[in-house]
């Protein structure tokens, strides 16, 4: 199965600061995805040229997407944001929708909850399975509720938390392994976490990791210091949580069996590079399945807190036990998307660039219509993808080069 890395800018929704909560459950579903806008000016030469064509604006009744997630060329999830009141996340999620008809029309498949919950985050693993994260602030739990058909029928758990939770990272590889990564208000650098880990869907947790401020640092437990940020697997056992540190450098956990003992990871820097406090966030790591199923391949991010600088690509062919620095488009990017090892696109100040040999070059397109306004851009295939931004909806069949209105999948 294709998995894609969906990246976002600084100002991404994380949607997974989700807080806990007792509802009464009886439906599931997770997700963390973002937004970022650039800018882009036309040249012209002689008289002063028109400037670039906006992009047309979303057909009536179009919801205003925060994020989308499209698992092939008919079928995705999207969402829908509304500020948290309490000012402790960024955003919370207020609707859920799917689509079967490549995003011409899409259907609410949100599970019923409480009015003053926090929503989120929510990740959707293919066509069928999800899981979204509900909580409320007087509650030291979250509902973890999931689904299996798209929506149609949702199931939820209660996860008992050690004090009322941010939910920063949530994944699946299939519809039986799950975890969830829980963490308890960062300090000078430092949070107490909990990882929670599921081997039937998601019906049954378990904790498998944690981290508090007593803990002694030794081999193989995760450590309080660092602000965890989100957490991926690649199979049963191969896991990551990324974030940040106070410490000059990355700050990159690793783990091999299933989440119980966790090892620092080091990613190499280009030899001009002198990262200072904070400079640097690693965003999760995004594994492809080759044609026998292993997922050997991968792209890792990692977000330079710069104006001036662009994202790092590390690439692996390994499952992760080895990772290569790798080139980065010439100017910052905000958002980006990977559909295979070899091919992935990125979007910054207005301009969209492309690789087809897994990050070794990077190559500049001129699309149509000018993507200042775009914050997230969705590829399911060398040609196909699609872009939001606000107040639009647009989509390309020929790798990005010319962008128009979502029409039936393939057109």
């Amino acid at each position: 199965m294709r998995r894609k890395a969906l990246a976002l800018s600084a100002a991404t929704l994380n949607l997974g600061r989700v807080l806990s909560l007792t509802l009464t459950l009886t439906l599931t579903l997770v997700l963390t995805l973002g937004l970022a806008g650039c800018a882009r000016s036309a040249g012209g030469d002689g008289a002063k040229a028109a400037g670039p064509t906006p992009p047309p604006p979303a057909p009536a009744g179009t919801p205003p997407f925060v994020a989308i997630d499209m698992k092939d060329a008919t079928t995705g999830w999207a969402t829908t944001a509304e500020v948290d009141p309490l000012g402790s996340m960024a955003s919370s999620i207020q609707t859920l929708w799917r689509t079967t008809d490549g995003g011409v029309t899409w259907k609410d498949v949100t599970p019923r909850f409480d009015p003053g919950a926090i929503v989120g985050p929510a990740f959707f693993l293919d066509a069928s399975a999800a899981w979204l994260v509900v909580g409320r602030p007087d509650i030291n739990a979250v509902a973890v509720f999931r689904t299996f058909d798209g929506g149609a029928k949702w199931r939820a758990t209660t996860v008992s938390t050690w004090e009322f939770p941010c939910v920063e990272g949530f994944t699946a590889t299939d519809a039986d392994h799950v975890w969830m990564l829980a963490t308890y208000g960062a300090a000078m650098g430092s949070e107490p976490t909990d990882i929670f880990a599921s081997v039937d869907g998601g019906y049954n947790w378990r904790r498998v990791a944690s981290a508090r401020a007593t803990d002694k640092p030794s081999a193989g437990v995760l450590p309080y210091a660092g602000n965890k940020m989100g957490l991926t697997f690649a199979d049963e056992k191969s896991g990551w949580i990324n974030g940040n540190s106070h410490e000059p450098g990355m700050w990159l956990q690793a783990t091999v069996d299933g989440g119980k003992a966790w090892a620092a990871l080091s990613l190499a820097l280009p030899s001009d590079y002198t990262p200072s406090y904070g400079s640097l966030d690693t965003l999760p790591p995004i594994f492809f399945k080759g044609a026998d199923g292993a997922k050997r391949d991968g792209v890792l991010p990692v977000r330079v807190n710069s104006e001036a600088k662009p994202p790092l690509f590390h690439v692996t062919h390994d499952a992760g036990q080895n990772w290569s620095l790798e080139a980065s488009p010439k100017e910052k990017v905000a958002t980006w998307s990977f559909v295979d090892a070899g091919h992935g696109f990125a979007l910054g100040g207005g301009k969209l660039w492309v690789t087809t040999d897994g990050c070794q070059t990077w190559t500049e397109l001129h699309p149509n219509y000018d993507l200042n306004e775009v914050t997230q851009i969705d590829f399911v295939s060398d040609q196909l993808g699609w872009a939001i931004g606000k107040g639009f909806f647009i989509k390309t069949v020929d790798g990005g080069k010319t962008w128009g209105p979502v029409t039936a999948a393939g057109k």
